[in-house]
């Protein structure tokens, strides 16, 4: 099994710098468009032998889940791509499950060399250069507070660190003394570059199933911006009597899509990449606290209305992923008190795990958006403490820092328990057991609030007739 994987990695990542090579022609790229197309081209990949373009593990959650392999899991001709390269500055974002790809160009005159060739459908302008200064965003500030060592009074005191009461705040302490910290479970995260991931020694046990840099095309996630560690080390850092994050023991795939310059439709097609990935490479949950509203320069953005769950680019592309057996723990998003206020895309879709965050007193968080849906079902489900909460920062040192991303990070990572421990569950099964763990009824802006993992556990259990989990200890 560890040849295949690495022989299909090593595919996929030949396959991908084939698919990402620049043009030879000169010139500065100006505009970016989304490339149509109208079919696949050429047969060169075939559902009948997926072990070409999906991992083996890919291949075994559709197996699991008696999921077909069809023609979104065929990769696009690499014959359209060239054709591609031969009329712009380079191709990148290419989707196999939308049939898309981006293109590079000087002028704005040359799309119509692109429109021309046979197999395009349709573009669509995603991204133009800066030519004036763009009015700034407004930003919240979260200003970690550095430590250099572990306070005297937790050292000893607890296996898991500084990073104890986040576990504890939803019981899922009683998951890890039943063996339950995510074994066997591969989790891709979605987020702003892993920094020094590969350096630190909290993350020297975690397991790394493969990283990608998406905006570059570069097989590594560890020198760009440093968000996603911060995420990463509540999820998976393992340092005994430092830091021990939710999940362990899973595996992971770290996903650089670098948003920060954001503001773009483009943002959306480095995202869909990512998912695409997440999938080939075998992964079972995907989480990400990215999402996607208004867009800059005169781009059409997003509106209210389309928050039904099948409007935005990134929203059909959750939905394909879920019909893959792919299980999404999303970020109900900052917006509370900005322009937008509503969950940003995708978080408007069904059958995804949806995470807002409260205060330290259990309240809604002044940062959380919420929204209720055309069917109407609140966003978010499910929430954690978005406060003051323990992470270890790409310098190694621990922080205490606020956000939302930290609640889904929470949230996702006992899913990740519950999953180990009843692996034959449905995603949805998950889901509504996760929910299960809150209130009755949802309320508004904090859905079925904070869950009981140890109340999640037993409704798992009784999902399944009462009997014994069958866990991948």
């Amino acid at each position: 099994m560890i040849d295949m994987k690495r022989h299909f990695l090593y595919i996929f990542s030949v396959l991908s710098l084939f698919l990402f090579l620049p043009s030879t022609s000169m010139g500065e790229i100006m505009f970016k468009y989304r490339v149509y197309l109208k079919d696949k081209g050429e047969d060169e990949y075939s559902k009948e032998n997926p072990e070409s373009f999906l991992s083996p593990e890919a291949i075994q959650r559709r197996e699991n889940f008696d999921i077909p392999i069809d023609v979104k899991d065929i990769p696009v001709s690499p014959s359209y791509i060239e054709e591609l390269q031969d009329v712009s500055l380079g191709v990148e974002f290419v989707s196999k499950w939308f049939n898309t790809a981006v293109v590079s160009l000087e002028q704005e005159k040359d799309t119509e060399k692109v429109v021309k060739l046979d197999f395009v459908k349709s573009i669509k302008r995603v991204w133009l250069k800066d030519t004036m200064e763009r009015e700034e965003e407004r930003e919240r500030l979260f200003n970690p507070i550095l430590t250099d060592e572990v306070p005297d009074s937790l050292l000893g005191k607890e296996l898991y660190g500084v990073a104890f009461e986040q576990l504890k705040r939803h019981r899922g302490d009683y998951l890890h003394t039943m063996g339950y910290r995510g074994k066997g479970v591969c989790i891709a995260v979605i987020e702003n570059g892993f920094r020094n991931v590969n350096e630190l020694f909290p993350f020297s046990k975690t397991k790394i199933r493969g990283e990608k840099d998406i905006l570059n095309n570069d097989t590594t996630a560890y020198d760009g911006e440093f968000m996603g560690t911060r995420i990463l080390s509540v999820l998976a850092a393992n340092e005994e009597y430092n830091f021990v994050g939710i999940a362990p023991d899973a595996e992971y795939v770290l996903l650089d899509v670098n948003t920060t310059d954001h503001g773009y439709p483009i943002e959306e097609d480095r995202w869909i990449c990512a998912v695409e990935f997440a999938d080939s490479i075998g992964a079972d949950m995907i989480v990400s606290s990215l999402g996607f509203s208004y867009f800059d320069n005169n781009f059409e953005s997003y509106r209210p209305e389309d928050l039904n769950g099948c409007t935005a680019f990134s929203s059909q592309a959750v939905n394909i992923g879920v019909k893959k057996g792919l299980l999404f723990v999303l970020n109900s998003g900052d917006e509370r008190g900005m322009s937008w206020q509503w969950v940003q895309f995708p978080a408007d879709c069904e059958n995804v795990l949806v995470v807002g965050a409260t205060n330290g007193v259990g309240k809604r968080g002044a940062f959380s958006a919420a929204m209720r849906t055309n069917t109407g079902k609140v966003r978010p489900n499910v929430v954690s403490v978005g406060n003051d909460i323990e992470a270890i920062d790409y310098t190694g040192k621990h922080i205490k820092t606020n956000g939302d991303c930290y609640a889904t990070a929470i949230i996702a990572g006992l899913t990740a328990c519950i999953k180990q421990a009843f692996p034959t569950l449905t995603n949805v099964q998950l889901i509504d057991a996760v929910k299960g763990g809150g209130l009755n009824e949802p309320i508004y802006g904090i859905g079925y609030s904070q869950p009981d993992f140890f109340k999640v556990y037993l409704n798992a259990k009784r999902m399944l007739g009462d009997e014994e989990s069958k866990d991948m200890k």
